[in-house]
Formats: C-alpha cells, structure tokens, sequence
C-alpha cells in the first residue's frame, strides 16, 4: 500500500555565488542526518544572497549566512580547545553529528548496548571532526597553510624537494565554474560538490568506526597472543593505531594477518615505530626486499614464501604456516639473543574502552 502521508518540509538555506568546502560539508551532513528520515521529511536546499524570506524555525536550517548559530562570520567565533575555530561545516557537525553517524553504522552497532553504542558514536563523532572536519574549518578561516610534504628517498632521508597535497577543500573549491569553459548551472555544480563529500564524510564516517571496533579485538589479541614478537589475527582490520598506543604491545615486531587480495594467502607487516615514520622496529632481512615469487622461496628458504615490499615493510606467504615460517626467520635475524619468537605470557587485562586515535 502505498504511504500517503504528507511529508514535513524541510529547508536547507545557504549563501549562493561560489562555494566551498565548509558549507558544502555541512549540506552533506544535514543530508545523511535526514536521509535517516526520507520518510518523513520533503528536504530542499536553497542558495541564496538574502536568507530573510526563508527564517522559519520551523522548517529551515540557515548556514554559513544570514548571522545565525550556524554562520561563522561574526565578530566572536567558536574555537575548539585546540585553537581551531569553527566553520560552517563544524557547527553543522557538532550539532548533527550522533545522528549522522548512527544513520551511516546503524546495522553495524543495533547490537550493542545503549551505553556502548552512545560511546563509539561519540568517538566516531570525535575522529570524524579530527581528521576531516576541523581541515575544512581551519582552511575557511584562513588559519590553515598550504599542504606542502617532503619527498623521502628510498632510506626515509628528505631529498629536499618539495610537493603539495591536495586537499577536500582545494577539491571542492576546484569544482565551481572555470571561466574559459562551457557554463554549467552553480547550482548544478553545487549538487556535485555535495555528493562528492557526501560519499567522503560516509567513508569517514565507516573508517572510524572500523577502526574504534577494531581496538578491543586487537588490544584483545595483543593480550593473548602466543608469541611476543607476533600479533596473529584470524582477519584483517585496522590495528597499527591500537597497536602502538597498547603498552603491552611494545616488544610486537611483525603483525601477520589473512590477505586482502587473495583469499588464503597471508601477509606479514612489520610494526613501524611511530604512527607518521616509514621505520620498522625491526626490518626483515634486506635480502629479502624487492622478492618475487619466483626469487622469495629460494632467498628464504621456504617454499610458500611469495613476495617481500621492495621496501621490506610487507611479505606475503600462500599459507599461514608459511608466513609463520618467515615470522620466525625474521625475528631470529639480527637478535642474537633469541633464534626463535619467544613464547609470550600476558602480565596486564586490557579494556573496551574507545580511545582517541
């Protein structure tokens, strides 16, 4: 039967001209919120350079214009703790958040309890503003310098050449009309520039959350492992964070994990020392590096042996019992105190609790 029930205007008014990454974010995050309620809700967006038509507490959400608590062009401006002041995007954000996020991992989290569930909403919420939101604010304010990185030689040494990311804000900022080329409706453009970071606020959205479930199955792992210098886990997720923020788990050399790329074959990464360096705590043999398929078994020994990272970073083995093989080959080499990993017993408990990342 069809639903005939009349649904609740909703409108979504923001300033017209070219636009940015902050208020095209912030439509974005209006649009999952209220995407968990298109049953219920007829959304319109309206650009526009007099916002006054369209006050309505009722209907209307006015952002990045017209003076409201979502506009940021006043004279006093929301700053975080951190000393990056909001935008749009972030005072879209911190109001609309949880319900944001629960519409995007709702059938990830249905089955955790009411308290545990509120707390990794609450961290996605938190990782989320960290690592996509405050950029977009902090860019808009004019508070944020260009992404300019160091190139790295092969032995992690800067080159002294320089290069520059792109980031979602130059992204956005890029898709509004180009003078010289045929004319496209800004609204048009708009819409694209909304569905582009639509799809990238969903895919941070889903990465936090992997990454917060991840931390008590890893921490978990890290705890019970046999092996003090081999993490072992049953399947791939994310755990270098978990992992070098987990006292217990600072003598773990290698982490070796089912392959993303074909199914039964594994692979084995080597811990690196800090969350940004390229450095290990312990490289596998350089002889290794650069291996093949066809050059691995006889360099190692081990028939399942399959690759070695031309960087050494990362091997791979067709079976578990391979890639244990050249767990044990790697950990025994340049340790002249123990040939083989070491048996490992637990000394502490860990928790369920969802840290920063």
């Amino acid at each position: 039967m069809k639903n005939t029930k009349k649904k609740i205007p909703v409108q979504f008014v923001t300033h017209n001209g070219k636009f940015h990454a902050d208020e095209v974010m912030g439509t974005s995050i209006l649009m999952i919120w209220y995407n968990s309620f298109l049953d219920t809700f007829d959304v319109k967006i309206i650009r526009t350079d007099n916002p006054s038509p369209y006050v309505d507490d009722h209907i209307s959400i006015i952002y990045d214009i017209g003076g409201g608590c979502f506009d940021h062009h006043q004279k006093e401006v929301r700053v975080r703790e951190n000393g990056v002041p909001y935008a749009s995007a972030g005072l879209l954000w911190a109001e609309y958040c949880r319900g944001a996020v629960y519409g995007v991992i709702k059938d990830v989290v249905d089955d955790l309890g009411n308290d545990e569930r509120s707390d990794l909403i609450t961290a996605v919420c938190n990782y989320v503003d960290k690592f996509l939101i405050q950029g977009i604010d902090a860019a808009d304010n004019g508070k944020a310098a260009p992404a300019i990185v160091s190139i790295m030689d092969d032995k992690n040494q800067e080159t002294g050449s320089m290069v520059s990311l792109t980031t979602i804000s130059d992204i956005v900022s890029n898709m509004n009309q180009g003078w010289c080329f045929e004319e496209i409706p800004a609204d048009a453009r708009f819409a694209e520039a909304v569905d582009l970071c639509t799809s990238v606020l969903v895919n941070e959205i889903q990465r936090a959350t992997s990454v917060l479930l991840a931390q008590k199955t890893v921490n978990d792992a890290i705890h019970g492992r046999k092996y003090r210098r081999v993490l072992v886990l049953d399947k791939y997720m994310p755990w270098i964070s978990t992992m070098l923020a987990n006292e217990e788990a600072a003598d773990i050399w290698y982490c070796i994990f089912p392959s993303a790329r074909k199914e039964g074959h594994w692979q084995m990464q080597a811990v690196p020392s800090d969350p940004v360096t390229k450095e290990q705590r312990h490289p596998v043999p350089t002889e290794w590096w650069a291996a093949t398929a066809e050059t691995m078994p006889g360099i190692t020994g081990v028939a399942e042996a399959e690759f070695c990272h031309k960087f050494g970073f990362l091997s791979g083995a067709t079976t578990l019992d391979g890639m244990m093989k050249l767990a044990q080959l790697a950990c025994a080499a340049g340790d002249p105190f123990k040939e083989e990993m070491e048996l490992y017993v637990p000394a502490s408990s860990t928790t369920s609790e969802y840290k920063e990342v």
